[in-house]
């Protein structure tokens, strides 16, 4: 695990990265950063963040940026959340979201999220 210092350091530099590439003003939030674009947010955090939040771990990312997740906007988390069952793919529920942690080859965690 990198120290914190290591990590908030590349927390930085992808957010000074994806700020230029996106052009989109980045803004500091209680986790890390976000930029706001058109149809998407972009979250920029450290992994203690992103277990707290969504109950997994982040990836082992060894001092790269790497997408730790993509969320979805979902209208009915009960008609996904029986079809994971039905697959036998492992997820969790957390708030209003479903959460399915990376699988082998994978290596991003999908985010389902409930919207009204």
């Amino acid at each position: 695990m990198p120290r914190p210092a290591a990590v908030a350091r590349l927390r930085s530099m992808a957010t000074a990265y994806l700020s230029t590439f996106s052009g989109a003003a980045a803004e500091r939030t209680a986790s890390g950063f976000e930029i706001v674009l058109s149809s998407s947010t972009l979250e920029i955090t450290g992994p203690d963040d992103f277990a707290a939040r969504f109950g997994t771990a982040a990836p082992t990312t060894a001092g790269e940026l790497r997408l730790a997740a993509i969320a979805f906007s979902a209208g009915d988390t009960a008609s996904l959340e029986s079809r994971l069952v039905d697959n036998d793919i492992p997820h969790l529920r957390r708030d209003r979201r479903i959460v399915v942690p990376p699988a082998a080859g994978q290596g991003a965690t999908f985010i389902f999220e409930e919207q009204p």
